[in-house]
């Protein structure tokens, strides 16, 4: 007797005792087994996939795949998308959280892929306004973590974990990157303080949250600003037009000198740091500037500690330049707002960005680049035009490849493929319109939303609206 010439129900047994992890396995066994990816098994491989796709967690690699939370994983995305392109997108959907922590400034929130574990940076409001916008004196900095998938319905929303820094080892802004790396089930949060660069790592099966490692970066000057990329930490000398990089996995930097001037202002401009160079955004000639490093892969040998003194010195090469075309004429004295910047979420990824240039958004998708190919095979451009709503402060990509923007005071829109938008506006009631509002989103977790201060946690879920 073979197996499949038990009954459907016995096989089904067999398969709730599964993990979808195994879904590929079994459907390669036979054509019968095959055959139920058509139909029981087609939620559980939607679930592989976009677990897969989005570095999602083991503990979703590890459910039955017949279950109601695999149904639930496949289908989020998919309802969050269809929730703004149907309106039910709506500010009488958006939850708001009290929480246990009220009176902090916030300066970041981050939801980690999933959409379960939000991580905030914050600092207490009253020293923030004593200490005063131009204080070279900063205040403690902590950091939050929140469990979104649990939040209580009727009470006080309180941290699963945090971490605090003293004043004198914090840095204003709070700029923190998210992090998965290959076969590791810890959530890993990248934050510079003045002197260091430090891992914070934060365990999901008992929610601790602790300080991994740190590193110095005095070669470079973070005191203003900073750049994370990947592996790669990095600043831009913009008087002596030098590119500083560390590789802040290895503990290996160098300096490299440009090649011809530049003039960036911000290291957001730099919108891509990968193994064979790099990728800035020039704002004046509204093109793409691909530049290269004299010594391969910037001359860090893997293993090696520390980065000796070149016998010259290195510098970038600028080898190809990519126009993007469409745009209006660049106008006088008009000031362009920092592009929002998504930095990769592992090692090897590209990155995006929402770039306002005049009446116009682009939207840019760079993959990492390989030495070999040409700019324009790796990045893909959308531009709206006759932008008229505020520049968007972060976005993300749907399932289906639209990006989902938020911008101020709290509009969410949608850029399709060929330039159409859909925008849903989410209004909210404060005392003070003034305050601080940080938005998140996540639409592969099938959520977005807010922190006001640190007083409420504002949420929207797909999971909570009726099916479509």
């Amino acid at each position: 007797m073979h197996i499949t010439d038990l009954p459907a129900d016995c096989i089904l047994e067999i398969i709730r005792h599964l993990r979808i992890l195994d879904i590929r396995s079994l459907i390669q066994t036979c054509k019968p087994f095959a055959s139920l990816r058509y139909t029981y098994l087609k939620p559980a491989l939607e679930a592989l996939r976009i677990a897969s796709r989005y570095h999602l967690g083991s503990d979703v690699l590890a459910l039955p795949p017949l279950g109601a939370a695999v149904r639930t994983t496949a289908s989020l995305p998919h309802k969050f998308e269809e929730a703004i392109l149907s309106g039910s997108l709506a500010s009488d959907s958006l939850q708001r959280y009290e929480t246990t922590e009220p009176g902090e400034a916030v300066y970041n929130a981050k939801v980690f892929p999933g959409g379960r574990w939000l991580v905030t940076a914050s600092a207490d409001e009253e020293s923030v306004e004593d200490l005063g916008i131009f204080s070279s004196t900063t205040p403690d900095m902590i950091y939050r973590v929140w469990d979104l998938e649990n939040a209580p319905k009727d009470q006080l929303m309180e941290p699963v974990a945090s971490e605090w820094f003293p004043s004198d080892d914090c840095s204003l802004s709070g700029k923190m990157c998210l992090r998965k790396e290959e076969d590791d089930e810890l959530y890993h949060v990248w934050v510079y303080s003045r002197q260091k660069m430090r891992e914070l790592v934060f365990d999901p099966s008992d929610c601790s949250f602790f300080e991994d490692r740190s590193i110095e970066v005095d070669v470079l000057d973070i005191s203003s600003e900073m750049g994370l990329h990947g592996n790669y930490v990095f600043d831009y000398d913009d008087d002596e037009q030098q590119f500083e990089l560390c590789d802040w996995k290895m503990n290996v930097r160098g300096t490299f000198q440009l090649d011809d001037d530049i003039s960036v202002h911000s290291l957001r401009w730099f919108l891509t740091v990968s193994h064979n160079g790099l990728v800035i955004l020039d704002r004046y000639t509204q093109s793409l500037l691909y530049y290269e490093p004299s010594t391969p892969q910037w001359g860090f040998n893997e293993g090696t500690e520390e980065a000796g003194e070149p016998d010259f010195q290195p510098y970038l090469k600028k080898v190809q330049v990519m126009p993007i075309t469409g745009l209006p004429p660049i106008k006088e004295n008009y000031y362009y707002p920092i592009p929002a910047v998504n930095r990769p979420y592992r090692t090897g990824e590209g990155s995006t960005a929402l770039v306002k240039f005049s009446d116009s958004l682009v939207y840019l998708s760079l993959r990492d680049k390989k030495s070999t190919e040409q700019l324009e095979q790796s990045i893909t451009i959308r531009t709206v035009h006759n932008w008229m709503e505020p520049t968007p402060s972060l976005h993300a990509e749907t399932i289906s490849g639209h990006v989902v923007a938020i911008s101020s005071p709290f509009n969410v829109h949608l850029l399709q493929e060929g330039g159409k938008v859909i925008t849903r506006r989410l209004d909210y009631d404060l005392e003070n319109q003034d305050s601080k509002v940080s938005p998140f989103v996540c639409p592969i977790g099938g959520i977005l939303g807010a922190t006001h201060r640190m007083d409420e946690i504002w949420l929207w879920r797909a999971l909570d609206q009726p099916s479509f």
